[in-house]
């Protein structure tokens, strides 16, 4: 792996995909009001007419919130416990939406020419909240690494497929030319997040699984199925091995 090569994977900043907004404050006026919805685990609909520019309140501060949908399709942003949402284009899909105390909420979010959700305010869920944080205590990011390969679900854990996320995802985290990141799966916890994601050589070399290569703030564990990628490949034998591809299970805080 050459010194450039090494600086593009450092590149990958994060899993994360989160658009800069517009917005700095909520959009629903004093005799309006938002729409209330009592969560319950269930994922939160919420449709838009194309570019109208939505809010949703939650019940704490926002710490994280990322999609696989495209940049070209929607922009998000958050403030404080506010998450700002912007459709751009026709779209069918999922944000997930991480708070400070560790709960964790899904939006369906969809394009409908008469859609009006342009406030909605989740109130609290406390008891699940808490349930969630009670069976996930003993869970190690080493654990859920493991539980991830295995393709299992530990209590308390929310598991979100990217294949299921709609034709306006796009799964490829990251491309340099040289190796494509796609996300493939996403393991939502109250103190933690898994990824599984596929990496893939798009060289004609073998390089190696970029596991120490990754710049991602709050990476807690990183595994990966194989130490090496090999070339991509050539012909139809090399193409059923798959070698130039393997699985990687990250744990970011």
């Amino acid at each position: 792996m050459t010194a450039r090569d090494r600086a593009g994977y450092t590149r990958v900043a994060s899993l994360s995909v989160v658009v800069i907004g517009l917005w700095t404050a909520p959009v629903w006026g004093a005799s309006s009001g938002p729409r209330i919805v009592d969560y319950q685990g269930a994922p939160v609909a919420v449709r838009l007419p194309v570019s109208q520019a939505g809010a949703v309140e939650f019940p704490e501060e926002i710490a994280d919130a990322f999609t696989v949908l495209t940049a070209e399709h929607i922009a998000i942003d958050y403030r404080a416990n506010v998450l700002y949402l912007q459709l751009l284009q026709e779209l069918d899909g999922t944000v997930f939406v991480a708070t400070r105390s560790g709960a964790s909420y899904t939006l369906a979010v969809a394009t409908a020419a008469n859609g009006t959700d342009v406030a909605v305010r989740i109130v609290p869920r406390g008891r699940r909240t808490h349930e969630r944080v009670q069976a996930t205590r003993s869970l190690t990011a080493v654990g859920l690494i493991r539980a991830m390969a295995n393709g299992e679900i530990p209590p308390g854990i929310e598991r979100a497929a990217a294949a299921s996320q709609g034709p306006s995802a796009s799964h490829e985290v990251y491309n340099d030319g040289q190796i494509a990141l796609r996300l493939m799966e996403v393991y939502l916890a109250p103190t933690m997040r898994g990824y599984v994601v596929e990496a893939q050589n798009l060289t004609g070399a073998s390089i190696p699984t970029p596991v120490q290569d990754l710049a991602i703030p709050g990476l807690q564990a990183v595994a990966a199925e194989q130490q090496l990628l090999y070339p991509h490949p050539r012909t139809l034998e090399e193409q059923l091995a798959a070698a130039h591809r393997c699985k990687m299970y990250l744990v970011v805080k």
